[in-house]
């Protein structure tokens, strides 16, 4: 593995263990952790299980009242410390991320960059202002105060697995909870291991964060356990509906973060550029330049090209791509795609434009709004009027107007509608209003009797 002639993540410390009170074993053994490119093995990372869940959460619930008691501005110095510490050691992660993940270098230094952000993003939320007075009817003095839930499960997917794991981890420890993150199997490293390590050099205090890697099993036991408040989950809206569901029968507060139909509305006067899908090429990123990874998986892949194969059949135009060689799957471009096609109502998820023709302004607003899915969308025109008249018509979270639809930063409040999410936020301001609740609390100068 590059970048193993470094010393922060030395396999020796974490290898084949979980991250509960210190490196140790979990209940599910240690698993080998495959490259999708080639599927080699990366590493053996432990794997947890139910039990691990519950031990856990019992010393994090225990754990997390004095890190509540803990000055806003020491939470802050930690989660500044883990930021300088993740930017100092970039060179040694980027190898490991590249070829876990698949991800192009470009790509995997986002991660990076972006983790960074979400840190320091959340360390200064730490320090802002937590509550407010309010006016009384009888002379009471009475304020509203922000307290944490206690307990946070995160569970984070494969995509963009240290950013969309570090916002979740890093807004809970912010507001004065502990933290048990299941990351994505397939990613444990990059989504777990990683972190693990930042914040154990930072000095974050003993059972506040706990990495269970693991199945199913450690996602139930997350949505079920009584020591753990809330659920912080991105990933699909299948899952998703899962999780929201357990939450809900246990009474648990669940933040949703889910998929995305993203419309990318082109006005007619708007200034095309060519550009050609064949000038992307797909590879291995770990062994050779390249614009395109390969997808995480086989199962995607058969999945992706059934998606396309869908279209083709039903009367779309294949105009550049299509088949793919393993995980391997080249840039395509699919044209005349209509309602009805699985690549009109899909979230496909893989590197497949999809090319939509409408005959007005309000048929592309119709059309954008028939997904079930509300995450983002983006137009592109001349006309900033027209484009933001039409923008406001569109059923999503995130609206962008001459930009791209993948989009995100760290003081803004992410998230979307429908099946793209229950309507929560994470990030920016929604770091108080997901991961606290309010106490209103009132003050007489003597009793009443």
């Amino acid at each position: 593995m590059d970048g193993s002639g470094h010393s922060f993540l030395t396999q020796e410390a974490w290898e084949g263990k979980i991250y509960s009170g210190g490196w140790i074993a979990g209940q599910g053994g240690a698993g080998t952790v495959r490259a999708p490119a080639d599927d080699s093995a990366v590493a053996s990372v432990g794997q947890g299980g139910a039990a691990d869940v519950a031990s856990a959460a019992v010393a994090a619930r225990a754990a997390q009242q004095g890190w509540e008691a803990t000055p806003a501005h020491e939470r802050a110095r930690i989660l500044n410390a883990a930021a300088d510490i993740l930017e100092r050691n970039g060179d040694e992660l980027i190898p490991w991320i590249i070829r876990e993940t698949g991800s192009i270098p470009p790509k995997a230094g986002i991660e990076v960059e972006h983790s960074a952000g979400f840190l320091r993003a959340a360390a200064a939320a730490a320090v802002e202002p937590a509550g407010r007075i309010v006016p009384s009817q009888d002379g009471r003095h009475e304020e509203l105060l922000r307290v944490p839930h206690g307990v946070v499960g995160v569970i984070s997917p494969f995509n963009f697995p240290l950013i969309l794991s570090v916002r979740a981890i890093a807004a809970a420890l912010a507001t004065g909870n502990a933290v048990i993150h299941k990351p994505d199997p397939r990613t444990p490293i990059t989504g777990g291991i990683i972190i693990a390590r930042i914040f154990e050099e930072a000095g974050l205090p003993e059972n506040l964060l706990h990495i269970v890697p693991g199945g199913a099993d450690v996602g139930a036991a997350l949505c079920s356990d009584p020591n753990i408040a809330m659920v912080s989950f991105t990933g699909s809206p299948e899952v998703g509906s899962k999780v929201g569901e357990a939450c809900g029968r246990n009474l648990k507060r669940v933040q949703l973060e889910l998929g995305g139909k993203n419309a990318l509305v082109i006005l007619d006067d708007a200034d095309f550029t060519a550009a050609k899908a064949s000038r992307l090429p797909v590879g291995n990123p770990a062994t050779e330049q390249c614009a395109l990874g390969p997808l995480i998986s086989d199962a995607e892949a058969e999945r992706i090209k059934g998606i396309v194969d869908d279209a083709v059949d039903k009367g779309a135009q294949l105009l550049a791509g299509g088949t793919p060689s393993g995980r391997m799957f080249p840039a395509t471009v699919l044209a005349g795609v209509k309602p009805g096609m699985r690549a009109f109502e899909e979230e496909i998820f893989g590197p497949v434009a999809v090319v939509v023709a409408y005959d007005s302004d309000d048929h592309a607003v119709e059309l954008a709004n028939m997904s079930d899915y509300g995450l983002a969308a983006g137009i592109i025109g001349t006309d900033l009027g027209r484009a933001r008249a039409i923008g406001n018509r569109l059923r999503v979270g995130h609206l962008h107007i001459n930009d791209q639809t993948v989009m995100a930063s760290p003081f803004v409040p992410f998230g979307g509608r429908g099946r793209s999410g229950n309507g929560s936020r994470i990030s920016g301001p929604a770091i108080w209003e997901e991961f606290t609740q309010w106490v209103w609390v009132t003050t007489r100068p003597e009793a009443v009797v």
